[in-house]
């Protein structure tokens, strides 16, 4: 009634299973394409990384430059305090007055020390540092032989004010700069 024969299909006249792609120039662009933007991501990476290195050098040399440039001020607050106890010590000084010109003393001493260790990668501040350590020097010698009312004394703490000063606005400016 109505049946179909039974047909038996020819092989050779069957769609083929394999698979077909790209042709051989396409699969190479797309690598190509591929490895260029893996290198790019690279590269890009890498930049990053020295933009960072970067951005923490700038930011120890600022840290620096504010250790420096704050313990330089503090050094300058110290030889004004020690200036002002020096001048007004009486020719025959109470043990009062001279401990509390060693107190200063001591105070700008720890102070220098301070900035003699923010002085380690800076040959600028190094010689600053040098200037102002022989000035305070010469002044505690012309203190210790010549007296509190020793000319030499007074024109030693001037020179040291004067050098504080100099070595501060060095300072300042690789703050600025930093």
């Amino acid at each position: 009634a109505g049946l179909m024969p039974f047909v038996v299909p020819d092989p050779s006249a069957a769609p083929s299973l394999e698979r077909t792609g790209p042709p051989v120039r396409r699969r190479w662009l797309i690598a190509a394409v591929g490895l260029l933007l893996v290198a790019l991501f690279v590269v890009l990476e890498l930049l990053l990384m020295r933009a960072y290195q970067e951005t923490a050098r700038t930011t120890r040399d600022f840290e620096d430059a504010t250790d420096a440039t704050t313990a330089i001020a503090n050094v300058q607050r110290e030889i004004l305090t020690l200036s002002n106890h020096v001048t007004t010590m009486p020719p025959s000084p109470s043990r009062e007055a001279i401990a509390e010109v060693e107190l200063r003393h001591g105070l700008a001493m720890r102070q220098l020390n301070v900035v003699a260790a923010a002085a380690d990668t800076r040959p600028a501040l190094k010689h600053s540092l040098r200037d102002v350590s022989a000035a305070f020097a010469q002044f505690d010698r012309s203190l210790r032989s010549g007296g509190p009312d020793s000319p030499l004394v007074d024109r030693w703490l001037e020179r040291l004010d004067i050098r504080v000063k100099r070595m501060f606005d060095g300072e300042e400016h690789a703050l600025y700069s930093a």
